[in-house]
């Protein structure tokens, strides 16, 4: 299940299914030696499932004991507090086995001395040879006396009939002519196999019975089917069923899928997102890491944990999602200083999962030397199957430079307020469409200097205007990312297209397009992120392409670039230490002016820190430190802050 950024734990502890013996009837002998195959599973989704099933009734020593129900001979061996020494082995039962073959896996050989209990002993020389994996049955060991302190050792046993052929049931996703090319090896011209685990005419070893389920499972496992299971083997020792393997599977469908630990959140938000495992089908790796991912990127949770659990009916099993539900409600009080807005304080309210509906809702009141501000937004991403929604309002007012730290440095006291609504629908798991319609009013006041100060005529009746802005926007989301919030890999390209006029004061449109690629580079990650942004018509001062900064150019002054078009390229490479520490090296660039042919660059290098308080439902704290490589801030370095990766 890849690093979320929350702790996601993909290690699906399969219960192994209960699966039914097949009916031993008559002429056929099940494997009871521990032979049952094991489930087809991945080591990183699914723990070590149960071992497999004890052996049957253990092969027993004959006693010479005549209370034991076995006929003593007359001539019996020295008792179990005397030594006695094998003079000879003689093997009974064997029809196609070669005694060599018996021998070599017996643990008592001729010359040997039994000291102590002779049962035990015999008991554990019996064990070792059913173990051998050549017997339908417990072989049988006596000693027979053959002279003072000597005894002959009477092996008795049932071997397994010759190969004929194998037939494998509950397969549905592979057939079986191919699950056999793993039981003997592909067929050649004339329908022959040979060559494989098991081979016509050879007497059938259980353990290489045992090994060619095994490989069967693994064709499962390499398709990743993660659920499938293998009853125990049965071979046939009568009739036309004589040295037939009967091997049954089990693909392991999906009973039920029950959600646990959801506390305040609707079950509904969670069910929403498991979109590729579904009952009655069988169970893939892929679609239960997307789902859980799925999970995981509402951005309700800080774990998100499957396991499985036998279901009520044979071959079938429930999927248990176990959440954690992080902290979604956040209050805070802020308080500021810098030199553009003066003293500035802030007062914020936001719950990401209203009334457990997944609901978004975030307000914050900000007071300044300016007069106070306040925006509210609220966010439906469940609004219906698909679909999703939102609307915010806000009335703002801050300071804004223009040439920061230059001699001709100017302020501007800026008031925006206004309304959006958005609506959009899911395509698919990767694609989705978002229409919005935003509604803002602009004013401003000249403080200091002339913000408009080396533009021609054209530029500053552009860039002076004030007025109201209507603007209908349109956007395509594909994404592949396998974690929103802690990427690892994966791709997002977002395009958007901006159209104002309707009757406002601005016609002008904007086109911006984005991509962000991520790639695992040795035990970090490589993320890349470009963004291209163009515009024709009347662009206002507000509505401009702004570059500098926390979350575009580290090390370079806030809004350093501005203009109607730009180019943003940004590289990171990030290395988690551990759940909680991580450092990143980054290389930011970027482009912005009245054209894409006459644009001013800036860029800048550094390092940062990356700090998971999760405790705070805030993600990474991101500390980042960069050197301006060039561009008006040249050879300065600025220190950023900020809450969740710039991309």
């Amino acid at each position: 299940m890849g690093a979320l950024g929350v702790l996601l734990a993909l290690a699906l502890a399969a219960s192994a299914l209960a699966a039914p013996a097949p009916d031993s009837g008559a002429g056929i002998v099940q494997d009871d030696g521990g032979q049952a195959a094991p489930a087809a599973q991945d080591p990183s989704l699914i723990e070590d499932s149960a071992a497999p099933a004890d052996s049957g009734p253990a092969p027993v020593a004959e006693s010479t004991d005549p209370d034991s129900g076995t006929t003593p001979n007359p001539d019996s061996a020295a008792s179990d507090d005397e030594d006695l020494q094998i003079s000879s082995v003689k093997v009974n039962g064997l029809e196609n086995l070669d005694e060599a073959t018996v021998l070599s896996a017996l643990t008592i050989r001729p010359g040997d001395i039994l000291v102590g209990n002779f049962t035990e002993k015999l008991n554990e020389a019996a064990q070792a040879l059913f173990e051998s994996g050549w017997f339908t049955s417990a072989p049988q060991l006596s000693l027979e006396s053959s002279g003072p302190g000597s005894a002959i050792l009477n092996v008795t046993v049932q071997e397994n009939p010759p190969y004929k052929a194998a037939h494998i049931t509950g397969n549905t996703l592979f057939s079986e002519d191919r699950l056999l090319m793993e039981v003997e090896c592909p067929a050649d011209e004339s329908g022959q196999r040979s060559g494989g685990l098991l081979v016509p005419g050879e007497v059938i070893n259980n353990n290489r019975v045992v090994d060619a389920v095994t490989r069967v499972l693994d064709v499962y496992q390499a398709a990743g089917y993660v659920s499938v299971q293998a009853g125990n083997f049965a071979v046939g020792t009568e009739g036309d069923e004589r040295g037939v393997v009967e091997i049954p599977l089990q693909e392991g469908t999906v009973d039920q899928i029950v959600i646990t630990g959801n506390d305040k959140t609707k079950e509904g938000v969670i069910r929403s997102q498991i979109t590729h495992v579904k009952t009655g089908q069988i169970l893939k790796r892929e679609d239960i890491e997307k789902d859980l991912n799925q999970i995981y990127n509402t951005g309700l949770f800080d774990a998100v944990t499957p396991s499985f659990e036998p279901g009520l009916e044979a071959g079938k099993m429930n999927m248990v999602i176990k959440v954690e539900e992080a902290s979604t409600g956040q209050a805070g009080v802020g308080l500021g200083y810098s030199t553009v807005n003066g003293l500035q304080g802030t007062l914020s309210y936001s719950e990401k999962n209203l009334f457990g509906g997944g609901k978004s809702v975030d307000g914050q009141l900000i007071f300044s030397n300016n007069q106070p501000g306040f925006e509210i937004n609220f966010s439906d991403p469940y609004a219906g199957r698909n679909s999703f929604w939102s609307a915010g309002i806000f009335n703002l007012h801050t300071a804004q430079q223009r040439f920061p730290g230059q001699p001709y440095e100017s302020e501007l006291n800026i008031d925006t307020k206004g309304v959006n609504l958005a609506y959009g629908q899911h395509l698919s798991d990767t694609d989705s469409w978002q229409s919005a319609f935003t509604v803002t009013d602009y004013d401003y006041t000249i403080t200091k200097g002339d913000p408009f100060r080396g533009l021609t005529p054209l530029q500053r009746a552009r860039l002076s205007a004030r007025g109201e802005t209507r603007k209908l926007g349109l956007s395509y989301l594909h994404d592949t990312r396998d974690n929103k919030f802690e990427t690892t890999t994966g791709f997002m390209g977002q395009a958007t297209a901006e159209f104002a006029g309707f009757g406002g004061d601005f016609n002008f449109n904007k086109y911006t397009l984005e991509a962000r690629e991520f790639t695992p580079m040795g035990k970090g990650t490589f993320a890349m992120r470009q963004r291209l942004g163009t515009s024709t018509g009347t662009l206002p001062i507000y509505e401009e392409f702004r570059l500098g900064g926390v979350n575009s150019i580290r090390g370079v002054s806030e809004d350093v670039l501005t203009g109607a078009d730009s180019l943003l390229t940004n590289f990171e490479y990030r290395y988690q230490l551990s759940n909680m520490f991580g450092v990143v090296g980054f290389l930011d660039s970027g482009w912005a002016g009245e054209s894409l042919n006459g644009m001013t660059h800036a860029m800048s290098a550094g390092v940062g820190a990356r700090i998971k308080i999760r405790a705070l439902g805030i993600g990474a704290v991101r500390l980042d430190y960069g050197w301006a490589l060039a561009g008006p801030n040249q050879h300065g370095s600025r220190f950023n802050f900020f809450l969740g990766e710039m991309f």
